[in-house]
């Protein structure tokens, strides 16, 4: 905005604080500025009003550059200009806040040395004329109509083009949003930035972060954001210039269609009207004027869809590219867990041959603890404790056999018969048959 904010209050930027409507406040802060050692208070003042009021009207007018004339027919009040104007921006331009073009170029393009080797010449300019001069006010450091650069606005609008741009990669179809034209370009950020030389100081300052890379293709400007997938800077190639001239192409053919679908209905609507009005030979030329469009239309059309799959196949390219680093980068993750943790082939065959020799051993140590112990019980002691089962079995059968006699005899008068066997208690004489045949069932099994 190159008119003033003095207007009506409804008129104003949003960025005029509302100290502004305030009479007596701006008379003063629109006076020169006295020097910091002679009023503190009124220095600090005036600086802290400005310099934010500066910083302010550059966002809301959409341009980081201005100049002191510039500032002075902003900030008038009525027939008033702020005297001090000049002060400010001398002061910002020691700060660094605020930058001259030349030395915002220099900056980015020579580096600190030129950039300060600028500021160093300026200060010792204005350091001698204030010598040669004595009390004499000393020389601006900036020429009332030189460029100059609001620092923390043009970083902002570096953002947000940034901001932007990230949105426009998050919708693309054809993956290749990255790469546009520089006029494209600029049509897209006139809601951020007024100007071209603004615009082309925020490329700067992009370029500068490595955000964008700036080419040429058949003497056309072509600006290449880095994207999502990629770690470096961004870089212009061919194949960015490649896809730029193919969607130059695809342009052209679309305006051609629109024209071709307008004298399509154009030849129709002839032909129809010539038929109205009886001449058929007019109305027979308007069809095949008609007839030819439809063919160039069609064969424009195929061209489209086949520059269309090109660029579907150039950006399917780069995200296969971009899989497979992905894969590698798994694939390293994963041989480096390996080998962190002591893990290969090798290692887990040895292991699992160690597992199976492990477990043939202990069923060896099985079938050795089933085996029976040789001298406990053989067959010798089998055969003793067979004979001897039979020789009980068949003295407990004769004593039957004795107790119980075939024919009764006569009643004699005999002495009465012993109680017990002479010599053999009654204990001795009852036979455990059920341990015998169970010790002689474990030796037969044991066998």
């Amino acid at each position: 905005m190159v008119g003033s904010v003095g207007g009506s209050p409804s008129a104003r930027p949003s960025y005029v604080p509302p100290k502004w409507d305030d009479d007596e406040f701006m008379s003063g802060i629109m006076t020169m500025l006295k020097d910091r050692d002679v009023n503190p208070l009124d220095y600090d003042k005036k600086m802290d009003f400005w310099g934010a009021l500066i910083g302010s009207s550059c966002l809301g007018e959409r341009s980081a550059t201005f100049s002191v004339d510039l500032l002075k027919r902003r900030f008038a009040r009525g027939s008033k200009l702020p005297a001090c104007i000049a002060q400010v921006v001398d002061n910002l331009v020691k700060s660094g806040e605020v930058m001259t073009v030349s030395a915002w170029r220099a900056q980015n393009a020579g580096g600190w040395l030129d950039w300060g080797m600028s500021k160093l010449g300026a200060f010792i300019g204005s350091t001698s004329s204030w010598l040669l001069w004595g009390n004499a006010a000393p020389k601006s450091l900036v020429a009332p109509d030189e460029q100059i650069v609001h620092v923390a606005t043009l970083k902002k609008q570096a953002d947000r083009i940034v901001e932007l741009m990230r949105k426009e990669l998050e919708a693309d179809v054809d993956g290749t949003a990255e790469v546009i034209a520089y006029s494209e370009m600029y049509e897209k950020c006139t809601g951020i930035i007024s100007n071209k030389t603004n615009f082309d100081l925020v490329l700067d300052e992009l370029s500068t972060r490595g955000e964008v890379s700036v080419g040429m293709s058949k003497g056309e400007k072509i600006i290449k954001f880095r994207d999502s997938g990629s770690s470096g800077p961004a870089s212009f190639s061919e194949s960015d210039a490649s896809v730029h001239d193919i969607r130059k192409t695809m342009g052209v053919l679309e305006k051609k269609i629109g024209q071709l679908e307008g004298s399509i209905k154009k030849y129709d609507a002839d032909a129809r009207a010539c038929i109205r009005s009886g001449d058929r030979n007019r109305a027979a030329l308007m069809l095949r004027r008609k007839k030819a469009a439809e063919k160039e239309l069609t064969e424009k059309d195929g061209q489209i869809q086949r520059l269309l799959s090109m660029l579907h196949q150039i950006g399917s390219s780069k995200h296969n590219k971009e899989v497979i680093d992905a894969y590698k980068a798994g694939s390293l993750a994963f041989k480096t867990t390996l080998a962190r943790h002591g893990l290969s082939p090798e290692k887990i065959d040895e292991t699992m041959d160690e597992v199976m020799n492990a477990t043939e051993e202990y069923r060896d140590i099985e079938e050795a603890l089933a085996q029976p112990i040789n001298g406990i019980h053989d067959a010798s002691m089998g055969a003793d404790l067979e004979d001897e089962l039979e020789a009980l079995l068949a003295a407990d059968k004769k004593e039957k056999k004795v107790a119980t006699p075939s024919k009764q005899p006569a009643s004699f008068d005999l002495p009465a018969v012993p109680s017990s066997t002479v010599g053999i208690s009654q204990a001795d004489t009852e036979v455990d048959f059920t341990s015998l045949e169970r010790r002689l069932k474990r030796l037969q099994q044991a066998e």
